[in-house]
């Protein structure tokens, strides 16, 4: 357990990378941790983490419904800041993959090109892919 004094010494960025340094090396229960406490405070990479730690059963029992609960936190920040590119990323790959939504590839696609016209690096690579496996 995180000590009480460690949590108010660390900000929400640093609890994020904590938990991603247990997370890259497999420690998953460290790095759940970690997340939640980002997570809750509103992190947005850490609710994804903990949505896809509850989607595919890592460190924690799968479940689908608190998976998607933490996928719906993702998209409700995510709609209330539409030039961030960021929130356009999370509601794009939400969309595609029909994380929390029900799967819409035109608007996931919509959002993805927002994002990647905002300079999210990731969101201009996936365009790119995307556009590669269409023309086969």
């Amino acid at each position: 357990m995180i000590s009480s004094t460690a949590s108010q010494d660390l900000s929400m960025d640093e609890f994020f990378k904590m938990g991603e340094s247990f997370h890259d090396d497999e420690n998953y229960e460290q790095a759940y941790k970690y997340f939640m406490p980002a997570a809750t405070k509103g992190h947005w990479n850490a609710i994804l983490r903990i949505a896809a730690y509850y989607k595919n059963g890592q460190y924690v029992k799968k479940d689908l419904n608190e998976a998607t609960k933490w996928y719906q936190k993702a998209i409700s920040q995510a709609k209330a800041n539409p030039e961030n590119a960021n929130s356009q990323y999370v509601l794009a790959t939400c969309y595609i993959s029909g994380n929390a939504v029900e799967q819409n590839m035109q608007l996931g696609l919509s959002h993805l090109e927002k994002a990647a016209n905002l300079g999210h690096e990731d969101a201009k690579g996936m365009l790119e892919y995307l556009e590669h496996q269409r023309r086969g």
